[in-house]
């Protein structure tokens, strides 16, 4: 059973009180015979004694006695028999936390919020902590509104194979009012946990939502996340503001609401901020086909990294389910599947900044699978790439459908020089309804390509390749491929593997500059052009057939 640390005072609380009669101190809580009978009683000793820590018995603690309760700087929460068999219900609707902390925390070691559930309460935060440092485990949050319902016991499946990931379906809660008033500045107008200018730890916790604007909501902290299951929620799971946020091991699905998000990462002055998940699984579910939502969204964030994890867009409508604008992006080892869009790509990576500026912006992707995706007719393409550049490495992209470009369509604006790699990449399958089904590139995007495999690939324009440079008349732009493979691509018109056209048809020697090394055709086939088709560019081919 947990007990206050060393050099920290154990101050105990049970919902029936001590019975310790005239034997106790004035001072309530010294031992479990003489506890304190209410949180605020409790909290009251702990102060006094601070360092404390407010453990608490077993048992329901209800009254007005037991929530909107302030924990002063050097009070901590616990219990002895973790959140299972402790249970904080309220007995009144509140516009404050129920429980609120706040100042420094316990010497070293930190301040401790864990082993205690919170149900049945009308509030806009369960949990609200500002200006604390700490860790916060075992905590269960249910039938709260403005909150989340939870389970403490956390059992995370393995997420590969994915057939192992098991999901558990739990019907949402009936609707919950949410909180008009708001709160202050930076603040969701609700939230299940709010931090502000904090550090905490959180682990082996799982939410599912009622009506909120958001679950885990942070602002100009240090978050570390392991082990969070967030289940149907109707706001974003977690949404983070000027925060460094690692979230691990941890299950995002957001449900049924409008413009909600799994993870909102959000720098609003482009500062220095990072975002790292690893091993975690973002999803969508249950949601009307009239919902425009988004499942990972990336604003000014300067790095965020997405590693071993499992993306899965099957029930999103929006117009582009994962937005990465202003950041330095690095996903790796990951998957990210299932996805039919209204309307412009699966992924976009932007340098336009909140302000309409721009900001260096960049995608580097590695050992990631990209597969079952239809961004529609009017769709730019899966992975669409509008401002400084990509960088794949060793990816698969199989079985995708666009209009405009079928896997990856890249670009960049005008004051942000661009450099596109491919890097033993394979893309199978993947169809366009115009340019290239496997890459194609607009205004002024280079290219680099590879050791990369295309085959099966289906477009009217540049099967598995279209370039399309429409650059001024001093630009000069560049294509490279090497030891690449090009292997039963279909064009309805021009270039059945390869379509190269420099559009701004100037003379000769100031045209795109295309080079072919080592590659191998078989099999493509188009109207015109066969294998490969060129126009108003530059060509160098050697070693190639």
């Amino acid at each position: 059973s947990p007990t206050a640390a060393a050099n920290v005072t154990a101050v105990y609380v049970s919902p029936e009180g001590g019975g310790g009669g005239g034997s106790c101190p004035s001072l309530c809580g010294s031992s479990p015979e003489c506890a304190c009978s209410s949180l605020s009683g409790g909290v009251e000793a702990a102060a006094s004694v601070a360092p404390a820590t407010l453990l608490l018995l077993p048992g329901t603690y209800k009254g007005a006695a037991n929530q909107n309760v302030s924990f002063p700087p050097g009070v901590s929460l616990s219990s002895q028999e973790g959140s299972a068999n402790t249970t904080i219900a309220c007995a009144f609707s509140s516009t404050s936390a129920v429980l609120a902390f706040s100042g420094s925390g316990l010497g070293a070691d930190g301040a401790l919020i864990e082993g205690v559930t919170v149900r049945d309460c009308v509030a806009p935060f369960a949990l609200e902590v500002k200006n604390w440092s700490g860790e916060i485990r075992d905590i269960a949050i249910s039938n709260v509104s403005w909150s989340i319902a939870a389970r403490s016991t956390l059992d995370l499946p393995s997420i590969y194979p994915r057939s192992t990931l098991d999901l558990p379906s739990i019907d949402p809660s009936s609707p919950c009012p949410m909180d008009a008033s708001g709160r202050a500045e930076g603040y969701p107008s609700s939230a299940a946990v709010a931090f502000e200018a904090s550090s905490a730890d959180i682990s082996q916790c799982a939410v599912s939502l009622c009506s909120l604007a958001a679950s885990l909501f942070a602002d100009s902290s240090t978050i570390n996340v392991v082990g969070l299951v967030v289940r149907e929620s109707t706001g974003p799971a977690v949404h983070v503001e000027s925060t460094q946020l690692s979230l691990v091991e941890s299950i995002l699905e957001s449900f049924g609401g409008s413009l909600d998000q799994c993870l909102l990462a959000d720098s609003p002055d482009n500062a220095a901020m990072r975002v790292e998940v690893e091993r975690c699984v973002l999803s969508v579910r249950g949601l009307p086909l009239t919902v425009d939502q988004q499942v990972l969204s990336v604003l000014g964030v300067s790095e965020f990294i997405l590693s071993r994890s499992l993306v899965n867009l099957t029930e999103s409508q929006a117009k582009v389910p994962i937005l990465l604008s202003g950041t330095a992006a690095n996903i790796s080892n990951s998957e990210i599947f299932g996805f039919r869009s209204r309307q412009t790509g699966a992924m976009m990576l932007s340098s336009t900044n909140k302000r309409g500026g721009t900001v260096d912006s960049s995608l580097t992707m590695i050992g990631t699978h990209i597969h079952s995706v239809d961004v529609g007719s009017a769709g730019r393409g899966v992975v669409v790439v509008s401002g400084h550049g990509v960088n794949m490495s060793e990816c698969v992209v199989r079985d995708t459908s666009g209009g405009q470009g079928g896997a990856v369509s890249v670009g960049n604006q005008a004051s942000l020089p661009a450099t596109n790699a491919f890097h033993r990449c394979t893309f199978h399958n993947n169809t366009s309804r115009r340019n290239g089904a496997a890459i194609s590139t607009a205004w002024q995007a280079d290219v680099v390509v590879t050791s990369s495999n295309f085959s099966n690939n289906l477009g009217a324009i540049g099967a598995a390749v279209a370039l399309e440079q429409q650059r001024s008349e001093k630009s000069h732009a560049a294509a490279h491929f090497s030891d690449c493979f090009f292997f039963n691509n279909t064009a309805l018109t021009t270039g059945g593997a390869l379509a190269i056209v420099d559009g701004k048809r100037g003379p000769l020697g100031n045209a795109s500059l295309v080079v072919i090394t080592r590659c191998r055709f078989e099999r493509n086939a188009a109207a015109e052009g066969g294998s490969l088709a060129v126009v108003n560019a530059a060509l160098e081919m050697s070693e190639s057939a």
